[in-house]
C-alpha cells in the first residue's frame, strides 16, 4: 500500500512579511526610517540660527543670575589667552605651587574665532560660519551656526572639559540640539555632520596650558587648575616668592 508523503515542513511565516517575524522587521525598517524622517523633518522644518547675536564684535547674554552681561571678542582678548598660556609654559617645576589660571569668556571665544578665521582661509568650503562659547557655573554651550545641505543651520552643543591623564584639557560633547528643534531620531548624527567637519574642537584642546589637575566654570569664565614640579628647586634660590608675587596677579 502506497502512503501519500506528507508535505515538507516550511519556514514558518510571521504576520509581518515574508520570511521574517513581523517583530524583528518593523524594527529593521524602523531604523532607517527614523533617519530618514529625522533628515525629512529638520530640513523642511528649518535649521533655525542659535545663539547670541554677535554685532561688532560685542555680544550679550543673560546670566544665571537672571542679569544681562556684555562680552567683546576680538584680538584682544585672543592675544590675552596667548599670554596668559606662554606665562604657564614658562613657570619653572613647582611641586608645592598650585594655582588658578583664569580665561574669560570673551578670550575663549576671541580664541575660537581666531582659529576659525585660519580654517576659512585654508578650507574655503568649510561649512562652519561661527562659533560662540557661552559659560555658566558648571555648564557650558558651544552654539555653532553654518551651512548644512545647502540651509543656514544651527547647533547648540552641551560640552564638558575634563582632564585627562597628560594634564590636558579634553573637550567632551554631552548633547545637541538642532536649532529650535525637538528632539529628533539621530539627531546627533545630523549635528555632527556639521560640528565634527571643522575639527576646531581638537585644535581649540590644544591652545590650553599644560599641567592642568583640575578645571571649573564659573559664570563667564574657565578656570584652571596648574600643578607645577620641583618646588624645592624654587624655593632654594629664593624665586618662588619672587615668581608669586610677579606672576599669578597676571593670570585673572
Amino acid at each position: 500500500m502506497i502512503r501519500p508523503r506528507p508535505p515538507i515542513a516550511g519556514p514558518r511565516i510571521g504576520p509581518g512579511c515574508g520570511g521574517c517575524s513581523g517583530c524583528g522587521c518593523a524594527l529593521v525598517l524602523a531604523l532607517p526610517l527614523a533617519f530618514v524622517l529625522g533628515l525629512v523633518a529638520a530640513y523642511f522644518l528649518g535649521f533655525s540660527e542659535v545663539g547670541p547675536t554677535v554685532e561688532a564684535g560685542r555680544y550679550s547674554v543673560r546670566t544665571a543670575e537672571g542679569t544681562i552681561r556684555t562680552e567683546t571678542i576680538g584680538s584682544q582678548p585672543a592675544e590675552r589667552f596667548d599670554v596668559k598660556v606662554s606665562k604657564v609654559e614658562a613657570v619653572p617645576g613647582a611641586t608645592n605651587l598650585v594655582f588658578d589660571v583664569i580665561f574669560s569668556e570673551a578670550e575663549v571665544n576671541s580664541k575660537v574665532l581666531e582659529l576659525l578665521e585660519d580654517l576659512q582661509r585654508e578650507r574655503p568650503n568649510l561649512g562652519v560660519r561661527s562659533t560662540l562659547m557661552v559659560l555658566h557655573p558648571g555648564e557650558a554651550t558651544a552654539f555653532v551656526n553654518g551651512d548644512l545641505w545647502g540651509r543656514d543651520a544651527g547647533v547648540e552643543v552641551q560640552v564638558e572639559f575634563v582632564i585627562d591623564t597628560m594634564g590636558q584639557i579634553d573637550i567632551d560633547v554631552q548633547s545637541v540640539r538642532i536649532g529650535d528643534l525637538p528632539s529628533i531620531p539621530f539627531g546627533g548624527a545630523i549635528a555632527n555632520a556639521l560640528v565634527d567637519s571643522s575639527g576646531l574642537e581638537d585644535q581649540l584642546e590644544e591652545q590650553f596650558p599644560t599641567r592642568l589637575t583640575a578645571v571649573r566654570i564659573e559664570e563667564g569664565r574657565l578656570v584652571v587648575e596648574v600643578t607645577a614640579s620641583d618646588a624645592a628647586e624654587a624655593a632654594a634660590d629664593g624665586s618662588l616668592d619672587q615668581l608669586i608675587e610677579d606672576f599669578l596677579p597676571d593670570l585673572e
